[in-house]
C-alpha cells in the first residue's frame, strides 16, 4: 500500500552501496570516474532527499566532462550506512518502492574526506554550493533537503531513479477511481493530505504539532473557493 502513496522526491562501517549498472563507454577506461557517498540519516523521506542530492552532486561534477550519463552518475553515487550489517529499512523500502538496483559495490568506497552539512537546526533546509567543488572520495553527512542540489541540472536523472515500477501507477489510479465512485456529485473534489504516519503511531513527541479536524476542513474550503479544480 505504501507504494501507491509515495510521490516524491547499509552496511557496517564505511562499506557502501551503489546502483549496479554496466559502464559501456570504452572511453571511461582512460577516465577516472569520481565517487561520492552520502551517509544515511533519518528514514525513507530523508533518504530520498539524500540520495537525490548525491545524484545531483555527481551529475553536476560530471557535467564538466563528456560522461554525464545516467549510468555514470548512478555508478558515482553511493549510500553509506555505518550502523547496519545488511540492507534493511528504510533503504530496503527505497529499493523496493522504485526498483533501484542497489547492491554492494564490487569496489570498496575509498573515503578521502568528509563534508559535514552545517545548520543550527539539523532539520533546517539549507543549500551550500561548495558541495559541487568537492574532490572524489568525499562522504557527505547531513540531510541535504534542498531541491537545489539536484534541480534543474539533474532533474531528469532523479526522476528516472525514482520512476515507479510497472503496475504502481495503475494501482494508484484504481484506488483514486474507487474513491471517486463514492462521490455523489459530479463536482466532487479530491484533496490529498500527507501524514507522517510512522511518527504519529510511534512517537508522541510529534503530537504537540498535530492539527485538528477543523484546520483541514477550513483548508479544503479555501482550496475549493480559490481553485475551480483541485489536484488529486
Amino acid at each position: 500500500m505504501i507504494r501507491i502513496f509515495v510521490v516524491l522526491l547499509s552496511l557496517l562501517f564505511c562499506t557502501s552501496i551503489t546502483v549496479n549498472v554496466p559502464i559501456l563507454d570504452r572511453r571511461l577506461e582512460s577516465f577516472q570516474l569520481p565517487e561520492f557517498s552520502v551517509e544515511f540519516n533519518g528514514r525513507l523521506g530523508n533518504l530520498m532527499f539524500e540520495y537525490a542530492a548525491i545524484l545531483g552532486i555527481c551529475s553536476k561534477i560530471l557535467q564538466k566532462t563528456e560522461f554525464n550519463s545516467f549510468e555514470n552518475v548512478a555508478s558515482c553515487a553511493r549510500i553509506t550506512n555505518p550502523t547496519f550489517y545488511e540492507l534493511e529499512n528504510p533503504i530496503s523500502e527505497l529499493v523496493s518502492l522504485f526498483n533501484l538496483s542497489l547492491s554492494v559495490s564490487s569496489k570498496p568506497f575509498q573515503q578521502k574526506g568528509v563534508y559535514q552539512e552545517h545548520a543550527e537546526d539539523p532539520h533546517m533546509i539549507i543549500f551550500d554550493e561548495k558541495v559541487f567543488n568537492q574532490a572524489s572520495g568525499v562522504k557527505f553527512k547531513g540531510y541535504f533537503q534542498s531541491w537545489r542540489y539536484f534541480h534543474p541540472h539533474a532533474e531528469s536523472i532523479v526522476k528516472r531513479a525514482y520512476s515507479y515500477p510497472i503496475g504502481v501507477e495503475t494501482a494508484a489510479q484504481a484506488f483514486i477511481s474507487a474513491i471517486r465512485s463514492e462521490c455523489k456529485s459530479e463536482n466532487c473534489k479530491l484533496v490529498g493530505v500527507q501524514v507522517r504516519i510512522g511518527d504519529k503511531l510511534n512517537n508522541n513527541f510529534y503530537d504537540q504539532w498535530s492539527l485538528r479536524e477543523h484546520y483541514f476542513k477550513k483548508a479544503m474550503s479555501l482550496i475549493i473557493k480559490e481553485h475551480s479544480r483541485t489536484t488529486e
